[in-house]
Formats: structure tokens, sequence, C-alpha cells
């Protein structure tokens, strides 16, 4: 038995020694003794593809290649100790989850931290490593006894008693850690004999450290194998030197003395290590390492790496390029180019390359994109997280949905996994309804169907739905009943209530959860019991096969692989926990520290890929092409955080006391610089490096100090700023890697330099040969067919014109205010109908709703007692204000004012709102003067008062009818003439602007104004004179004062603030009659009189008759211009602008018409700031007449 030491650096040929050596024996002796290849489990599948490509064998029987893992697994099966199943990590979380959860009342430092999210895994990643560096519970609980550091001490002691018992509990349950594997391993072999070891040769490479589990196993290859050849990247010079932790060199030199020692204890033949190359190391030339012979760059870096003094290269290096991407996407793309140039070019396979990153979190997203744009075939290296697959979701969410009795975020995350029987359209369709009327957990269990609608006449009761809403209601119902008729036996089950039991006693008991304790057994079975009912198996199935028809051999392998993976979970948590009751609570916990912690491992799709991995995980076998991506501090060397259970401090703690884990940050810092030269010394032929000049969120990077130390080593070295697109006088090439890629760059570059006739010669060429010799791949580019993309929307054809408005247009005023305001909102919100989605709070539309309403049932209840509104008594209106708000309550939005404390308090100001608006409209009232003859009258179809109506000179056929309805109609009496006065509440006080009316901004009260003047006969069967409109603002203003004010001051500043604006008849006397007789109506009116000569101070707001008659004709007038450019297919947007407010301000439409000023099409019309409105308008009507 004898040892034997491959030494050598990177590239000096161990591999290639220990491969020929292997296939010479394998074609020398096929049926000879065995041969054991000992490598990295993530190299076993290299090492076989590398030894039947340098054989001429198609297969071989005595080569054993395997990992230490599998090495056990072989010794185990042949000398016994695998009755025992071992324990996966997922079963190890679990397991430990569950004993926090027993324990959490017997922590005191692990306390705070021992239920959150990610300490179960810590905690089973530090149980982990104290296996495999042979730690056990008693060692920590002897140690904190020796210890002074309080909070180390009782830290220690908590880690012990949850490793105890998990301990405990797997001898219990008879299995065992995966890292015991090893050692038990090891233990077999001390004196017994393995027969697939006897006379066998063992070749071991691929390493820089063992674990002491993996020592202990390599002791036993020493005193079992005949020969065991040991390759490690090790410099022969460097065997006798100190230990130093900064040396280079320093983890496979502490290998090296590891198994010196172990073959010097075990009396094993240590023979004359084989050196790489044969010379002797300080006089050997650039070249003589075998992996950099055709490249004396490459060779002279691998050399000097490392080095305190570096000899620089004396000469341009070939085959090594440091390229500064803008950003990360950037930085890949170049990758990528350089990618499809090597393989178009140079003759490279895909599997030639690797792309090598830190870490794929950030990189991962962007290398998918990239590489499948410009279809590279790659394999990223890694185990694939599933927490986001819909199987692992809907495990979470079903059993998060019975804890929170239905709540809405578990329960629609669950329908949306897609393993219900239920559409993705039912799906979004109940969810906008539950939304919408705030529908909770018990609301789905109840038997009774839903009947909740929406609700926009609040003043009447028990309103019959309409057969739109009664079909709509129906399906909803039909949707409810799906997912009740599915969860709800789930869902008893887990609550342990029978069904029998009366539905009010189920009730009662769905708040026991706590108390209901049920086995882990159970739980999991009804869940089982779930997952078989919904035959998600086969819905899992039907996904692969759809993914293996897209290609997309990922997803496929994941669908596959997770349905055995989650069977298994299961198994063990049955296995493991089986008996143990829990509440739902701490079975959540349980199974999500198990979910969490899969990750599945997937195989290459096809052999020629590039693939793509982390420099510490990932191993390469003869890689001609490196790209070394992401160099930037903080990523090389790595940035490692000490955020571990234990800290390093601990750690040093810990090893004074002889109790040594795992290296420390600093440790591993140190190893860094091995990991680096590592991965530089990797390809044969071309080594890229790239780092971004920003991130993926704008910040600045800057480059690693492995980019200065190289370019200190090779001063020839140009470095590449690689931009958004080509430059003019770049070599354009490179940019060349299809017809598409070249028409876009050169697009890019178009756009760049301004004009085509701008681009250099050689692009000029290429353009002219791309249109004449390729028109169908030039014109058909996506850049190419958005140099004609036009962001507008033609107008509608007569056709669709017809069939919206076959005789006439059925609107509001406020919707050809819309039009007014942009078409294409007009458009959206009148003809598509579309709706942003609602939610059960309170929003302006819903207050407006309400104080309008609460405003018409008080004058009705006015009516009904036969009062008048300025003659009731504070008392009695207070009674009658509380009376109406009871009764909105109840009727508002599904009694959202009742929901919550929240609500109750906006209740209470909603109470305090519209009795300050009842007592200000008090002032407004007097059976002498103006008093109301209607409140929230209707105009139109089935409606008190008649349809607007008006003809449509150019579009003779066709009408505009105009239907709505009044807040408030009052009139009064001047001798003998009756004079109307309208007014429209609104949610704040509102000014009523000339300009806003002139453009059609603002027509509603104008027109309002035409409708009772139209409809006299019908309001009070006499003739009628404009007397005024004005806005009142439904509000309760807190009024600032900089001083005490008395009672009477602080009426008049609230009158100042509440006071109508609107315009007003220039009538003295009429306007002495719109208030109470004891109020003063120049303090609530928009007028003032002079007090030294007769009439109006000139900013007030009066019109005479006729030019109030003009101001009403003109907005009739505008009303059909509107009209008739709907009726003209407009719908494009053309928003309006008011300084620096628009139509797009607030536009819950502007996400879809993408108004953007970057296109031509897309512009503002501006609304003049100042002008003389009234002369306008009336010059405008004098020509009408004419």
């Amino acid at each position: 038995m004898s040892v034997k030491f491959l030494l050598g650096r990177a590239g000096s040929g161990k591999t290639s020694y220990i491969i020929d050596s292997i296939t010479e024996q394998l074609k020398a002796a096929p049926d000879g003794d065995p041969i054991i290849f000992l490598v990295p489990e993530q190299a076993t599948f290299q090492m076989e593809q590398a030894i039947l490509r340098r054989s001429d064998i198609s297969g071989f029987s005595r080569l054993h290649i395997l990992s230490f893992q599998r090495l056990s697994q072989k010794v185990l099966e042949e000398q016994g100790g695998i009755a025992k199943a071992d324990l996966s990590d997922t079963g190890k979380e679990m397991i430990i989850k569950n004993i926090l959860l027993q324990r959490k009342d017997d922590l005191e430092i692990l306390e705070k931290v021992a239920v959150k999210s990610g300490f179960s895994e810590k905690l089973s990643r530090l149980i982990s490593e104290a296996r495999m560096y042979e730690i056990t519970p008693e060692m920590l609980e002897q140690i904190s006894q020796e210890l002074d550091l309080i909070h180390l001490k009782q830290k220690l002691q908590e880690i012990s008693q949850v490793f105890t018992d998990y301990e405990t509990f797997l001898q219990h349950q008879g299995y065992h850690h995966q890292e015991d594997r090893l050692s038990k391993a090891g233990q077999k072999m001390e004196g017994n004999n393995i027969s697939f070891l006897a006379g066998s040769t063992c070749y071991i490479d691929g390493f820089s450290g063992f674990t002491p589990q993996e020592l202990k196993l390599l002791e036993g290859l020493l005193t079992k194998c005949s020969n065991i050849e040991l390759a490690l990247t090790l410099p022969p010079q460097f065997t006798g030197k100190i230990d130093d932790e900064l040396h280079l060199f320093h983890p496979t030199l502490k290998t090296y003395n590891q198994v010196w020692e172990l073959a010097v204890n075990n009396d094993i033949e240590i023979k004359k290590s084989k050196h790489f190359p044969n010379e002797n190391e300080e006089h050997r030339s650039a070249s003589s390492l075998p992996r950099f012979k055709d490249n004396p760059a490459l060779a002279h870096l691998e050399k000097e790496w490392g080095k305190n003094k570096i000899n620089p290269y004396d000469s341009e290096p070939t085959g090594l390029s440091i390229v500064e991407g803008t950003n990360l996407r950037n930085e890949i793309d170049k990758i990528a180019r350089e990618i499809k140039l090597l393989v178009r070019d140079h003759g490279m396979r895909y599997k030639d390359i690797a792309v090598i990153v830190r870490e794929l979190e950030s990189y991962e997203p962007v290398i998918k994109a990239v590489f499948n744009d410009y279809k590279i075939p790659h394999f990223l290296d890694r185990k694939e997280p599933v927490h986001h697959h819909p199987l692992v979701e809907f495990l979470r969410s079903s059993v998060e949905t019975v804890i929170s009795n239905w709540d809405y975020e578990p329960l629609f995350r669950m329908l949306k996994t897609g393993l219900l029987p239920i559409s993705s359209e039912e799906i979004f369709q109940v969810e906008n309804y539950v939304l919408a009327h705030g529908i909770s957990g018990k609301d789905w269990k109840k038997q009774g169907k839903w009947n909740f609608i929406a609700n926009f006449d609040l003043e009447r009761e028990n309103i019959a739905p309409s057969n739109r809403n009664k079909q709509y209601l129906s399906e909803i119902n039909s949707i409810k009943g799906k997912v009740r008729d599915t969860l709800l036996e789930f869902d008893s089950k887990l609550r342990g209530i029978n069904k029998s039991e009366s539905l009010s006693a189920q009730f009662k008991n769905q708040e026991a959860e706590e108390d209901n304790l049920l086995s882990v057994r159970e739980i999991s079975t009804y869940l089982w019991e779930l997952i078989e009912q919904l035959q998600i198996e086969y819905q899992l199935e039907e996904w692969s096969l759809e993914a293996e028809e897209r290609k997309d051999f990922v997803e496929m392998q994941l669908h596959n692989q997770l349905w055995d993976t989650v069977i298994d979970l299961l198994d063990q948590m049955v296995t493991f926990l089986g008996e143990q009751k829990v509440t739902l609570s701490e079975y959540l916990q349980i199974i999500e520290s198990g979910l969490a912690n899969i990750k599945l491992g997937l195989l290459p799709a096809t052999l020629d890929q590039v693939l793509v991995g982390t420099a510490d995980r990932s191993r390469y076998h003869e890689i001609k092409v490196l790209f070394m991506a992401g160099v930037s501090d903080g990523l090389y060397p790595a940035k490692i955080d000490d955020d571990g259970i234990i800290d390093d401090r601990e750690r040093i703690t810990l090893r004074q006391h002889d109790v040594e884990f795992a290296p420390t940050t600093e440790q591993k810092l140190y190893q860094e610089q091995y990991l680096i030269y590592n991965v530089l010394t990797q390809p044969s032929q071309k080594l890229y490096l790239s780092y971004p000049a920003a991130d993926s969120e704008g910040r600045t990077m800057s480059p690693s100090t492995i980019i200065s130390d190289i370019q200190e080593m090779f001063p020839e070295l140009f470095q590449e700023y690689q931009n958004d697109g080509p430059e003019n006088d770049e070599d354009f090439r490179q940019y060349i890697i299809d017809g598409k890629k070249a028409v876009s760059n050169l697009i890019k570059l178009i756009n760049k330099v301004g004009h085509p006739e701008k681009l250099a010669e050689d692009k000029q060429q290429l353009l002219a040969y791309l249109i004449n010799e390729h028109p169908d791949l030039f014109y058909s580019t996506p850049e190419i067919k958005a140099l004609d993309y036009k962001k507008s929307l033609s107008p509608l054809t007569q056709e669709v014109i017809d069939k919206l408005y076959p005789n006439k247009i059925a609107t509001s005023v406020s919707g050809l205010e819309s039009f007014c305001q942009c078409p294409f909102r007009h458009f959206a919100e009148q003809n598509l109908r579309l709706k942003e989605r609602e939610y059960f709070r309170l929003e302006p539309a819903s207050l407006g709703l309400f104080y309008h309403a609460g405003l018409k049932l008080f004058w009705d209840k006015l009516q009904e007692n036969n009062l008048t509104w300025h003659k009731l008594k504070t008392e009695e209106r207070e009674a009658l204000v509380s009376e109406i708000v009871e009764v909105l309550s109840e009727r508002l939005k599904n009694r959202i004012l009742l929901a919550s404390e929240r609500y109750k308090y906006f209740k209470k100001k909603l109470h305090e709102l519209l009795s300050r608006a009842v007592e200000v409209l008090s002032w407004y009232s007097d059976d002498k003067g103006f008093y109301p003859v209607g409140s929230e009258i209707g105009f139109g179809k089935d409606e008190p008062l008649s349809t607007l109506e008006l003809e449509l000179p150019s579009f003779p056929n066709k009408k505009v009818q105009l239907k709505g309805r009044i807040d408030r109609i009052d009139t009064g009496k001047k001798d003998g003439d009756l004079y109307l006065r309208v007014i429209d509440y609104k949610g704040k006080s509102k000014n009523l602007e000339l300009r806003d009316l002139y453009y059609g901004l603002d027509l509603q009260l104008a027109a309002y104004m035409t409708v009772a003047m139209r409809n006299s006969d019908k309001l009070t069967g006499d003739q009628m004179f404009p007397g005024g409109m004005l806005y009142f603002g439904v509000e309760n203003p807190v009024v600032p004062t900089d001083k005490p004010v008395s009672p009477a001051q602080a009426r008049d500043k609230l009158k100042s603030t509440l006071k109508m604006r609107g315009y007003l008849i220039d009538d003295e006397e009429v306007l002495d009659l719109m208030t109470r007789e004891d109020e003063n109506s120049q303090d609530l009116l928009p007028y003032k009189l002079r007090t030294s000569s007769p009439g109006f101070y000139k900013n007030s707001k009066v019109l005479s008759e006729q030019e109030f008659l003009a101001v009403l004709n003109y907005t009739e007038s505008k009303l059909v211009e509107l009209a008739e450019r709907v009726l003209s297919g407009e719908i494009a947007p053309y928003p309006y602008k008011d300084g620096g407010y628009s139509a797009c301000t607030y536009c819950p439409y502007l996400a879809v018409c993408q108004f953007d000023l970057n296109y031509k099409e897309h512009k503002f019309w501006n609304v003049p700031a100042k002008g003389d409105y009234l002369s306008l308008i009336l010059e405008e009507m004098e020509e009408v007449k004419e």
C-alpha cells in the first residue's frame, strides 16, 4: 500500500496524466483490478465524458468514478449500515423547526429568533457543520461549562439542547445524518475487507481540502487500496515551506500535510511525488504547462499570479481581454456576441465555453434573456429553487387559508396556482367581486347566495337588480360554489368539525383553532386527500408535456421532479412527526421550513451548450474559453458576511478550547485568492474578464483588484469600453451576428450619428447591401417596422359609429365634458366601459353618493313631515340627519361604514359633514324668497323631467339626448315673475369659469339651467327666468385664524368659506331673495354691491338676462359641437392642459392610451389663461342669429 502525490500548478497536466493512466489500464486489461477515480460530486459526469472522449473504448466495468458520498454508499452497501435511511436536508430542517417550536419557552438567547423564518435553516446548517467536523452536543455542553463569556455560554447550552433533542429524535426514528455516512463508512473500513477496493488503484483529483469526515474516509482508502495517487494544485517547491495562511497555495499545502500525516500514522509507504511539469519549477518556460502551450500570455498569468513582485509581460497579450460594460445587460450582451463569433468564425463548440460569475442572483435573469435572444444554448449549473412553483404555493396557501378562515390573500394565492378546477377568467371575475364588496372568509362558507351589488341609488331601499346584474350574480355564485365545494370538506376536517353540526356550531368552532390539535399524520392525510381530489399529479404531467413541446427542458424537469419531492416531504413529515399533536399554525411553520429547503438538481438538456456557473461551485474540464463576468469590487474577492449563529469571535474562542468548526470569514477570505487563481487558470486559449460600470439599479460599481493586478501584469493590454451600441469608427464585424442583429445595430448607430449619410463608408455599404439584396430581412426587423409606427388611433369607421349610435347619442353632460377633456377618455369610459378595479374602501365617488343621497333624503323628510328648511330647529335638524346617516350606513357599499372602528370614525365625520351642509343650505332657503321645488330631480327617459334633446346639423338623421340629475332646483318670485336657481353639489368649493364653459370643460350648470327652464311647465307650471346657477361645496372646513375670534366672527369666516359660487342675475331685488331674511346675501353669494354708487363691483359674478340666455344658448351649441365630434369617430388621445394641470394628471386610462409627448402625434390642447370670454360668447351668439 502506497500513496503518491501528483504536484503541480494549475494547467500542468495532472488531470490529463490521471485520465491517460486510467485509459491505458482500461485498454491493457478491461477486466483487471478495480480503479477508483475520486472527484467532487459535480465533476463525476464530466470525468466520465472526458475518459470516454479520450479513449477508443465504448465503456468500462473496472473503473468507478465516485464522489465521497457515492464511495461511502458503496462501502455501506457491502459492509452493512444502510438499514437506517438517510435524513434529507428537508427532513432535517422540519425536525429542527418542530424542536424549536416545542422548546420556544425554554430558550432565552435564541427565543426571539427561534420562530423566525430562516432560523431553522441556519441552525440546520450549523448542526450539519458540527457533524462534519465531528462535534457532538456533549462537547458543546462541556465547553459551555468552561467559558466565562455569559452570552456564548448560554448560546452553546441552548444549541446543545436542540442538538441533543435532534440526535435523540433520530435514534428513536431509526434515521441518521447524511453527514454521518462518511464517518460510518470510514469506521466500516477499519479492520474489514472491502472487496471492491482490494488490489485497487485509486486516483484522487479536484480537491483543495477535505473535511474531517472526508479525511476519515481517505484514511480508510489509504489502508485498503494498493496504490493511491493524489493530485494537488501545489508547486512542488512549496511542500516544505512554513504554513502561512496568506500564501496563495496555503489550502492545498495544508491538505498535503494532512494526508502525509495520515500516511505516516498508518505506516503507508509514501512514494516519491510526481512533479508537473517534470522540469525545475523555477526554470520552466512560459509555455511549458500543457494547458497553456498555445497561449504564452495565459501561462504568464498563471506563473505570476499571487506573487508580491510581478514580472510584467513584455508584449501585447493575445487571448486575454478586459471589458467594461455600461451595465449588466450591456456586459452580458458583449459576452453573447463574443460567444457567437467564437462558434461561427473560430470553430469553437458551445461546450468549449464557460461563463463564470461570483453569484447568480443578479446575473441569472440577464443571462437567460440575452442568451435566449442570441439563441445560445446554455445550462445554469446550480440547484433550482422551487419556492415559486404552483404546487409549493398550493401546499402553503391551502393550510394558511384554513388558518385565516378563508382570508382573501391566502385563498386567492391558492386559486391562482392553476391547480383548482376554476379558470383564470373566473378567478379574476370573483376576485374583483370580493375586493369590491369586502367579502370575508365566513361569507365563502355560508350556503346562501351572494347578492351584493354596486348600489348607486342610496335613496331607495331594496332595489331589484337589473337583468344584467342577475346574470352577473349568477356567474359569481356559480364560481363561489365551485370554490366552496372544493375546499369546505378540507376546511372542516382540519378544524375537526363534524359535517352534521349546525352551521352556527361550525362557525363557533372555527375560532377554536389553537385548542383544536390534530396529529401531523392527520393533517398530512387531509392535505394528501385534497391533492388527490384535485388530480394535481395529472396537472403537473400535463404542464410537463407542454414544456417539452416548447423545448423548455428546465421547466419540464421541475414539474417531473417536484411531484416525487413533495410526496417524499409529506412522507418524512408523517414518519418523523406523525403522532405529534400540533396546531395548524405550527404545522404550517414546519412544512414551510421543509419547502424552503427544496432545491432540485437539473440535468443539461444537451451536451453542446455553454456552461454558466459560479466560481465556488462549478467544475470545468478542458475549457478553451472562459468568460469571467462581474469582476467587481465586493464580488472578487467576495464580501463574506459573518451572519451565522456562531460568529467569528466565538469560533476563535471555541478553537482555543480544541473545538474547531468550519473556517472563519477571515480564513475564507484568505482562501478566496486560491479560488480566484483556480478560475483564472481554467481556460486554455482565451480568458475574458468583464465588469459593469453600474448595477441593475444604476448604482456605480468599481472594478475588482483583479482588474488592476492583471493590468499591472500586462502593461500592453488594451481595456475595451463597451457602449450601449456600436461606434461609427468601430469595426462593425463583431456586431454582424446575424441579419437581424446587423440591422438592429445599424439602426442604433444611425440614431447615434443622426442620419444614414453620416455612417462610415463600410456601414453605408452594409446598409445598402441589406436593403438591396435582403429586403425581406431588412424590412421585417422590429427596428425598421418601428420607423413606420404611428402612436395614434385612427377615427372609428362609419360602420362602428352606426353600431354604437344607430339613431342618437344617449349620454350625459359630464360624458360630453369628458370628451372635451380628452376624446380617448370618453371612448374608454363610454364605449369600451373600462373601469379601474374597485376596492372595499371609501373613495371620493362613494362619498359623493353619500352626501347626494343624504341631502335628497333630508328634503324628502321635510316634505313628508310638512316642514320648512329654514324654520327647522337645530335639534330637529340633527335628529333628521342622525336618522338619515343610520339609513345610509346600511346601504353604502355593503355596510362599509360599520365594517371597522376606522370606518365608524368616518361615519361620525360624515354625520358632521351632512349636518353642516344641511345647516348652510338653510341659509339659502326662505319661503318668502327662494325655496326648493325639488331635490335630485332626474331628466331623461322615465324621469320626472324631459330629456334634453338637441338637433345635430351635420348629422340630420341623428340627435343627441342628454340625461342626468339636477341636485337642487329653487325658485323665487319678484313682481309676479318666477326666477330659477339651479344648485349642483360638489365635494369641495368650485368656481364656474366662463373660460371653462367656453371651451366645453364645464357645461353642467348651464345645461341643467336649460333643462329646468325647458321643463318649467312640469316644475311650476309658469314661465321661469334665469336667476342663478351655483356650485355648493359640501365640506366642513377648519377655518384658520391668526388670533382668537368671537362666535359671530367665526360665523362670518365660515360663510365666506362656504359661500356658493357660480353666476347670478344682475338684479339686486332678486339677489336679496336668495338667502334667508336674516342673512345678508352678499356674504353667501358671489357678488358685492358698490356702496358709493349703484351697481356691482367688477369681480361680481353677475349676468344680465340677455347675457344669461346667450350663455345658455352657447352651452347648447357647444354640446352639439361635442356630440358631432363624437359621431365623427374621433378617439385619439388629445388631452387639455391648463397650466400645470392636465386631463392626464389623474386619468385612470393613461396606461391604456400610452400618451407620450415624445411622439409627434401626441400633444395637448392648451387652455388660454386669460380672456374676455363673455364677450366671445356674445359675439358668437350674435353671429349665429345673423
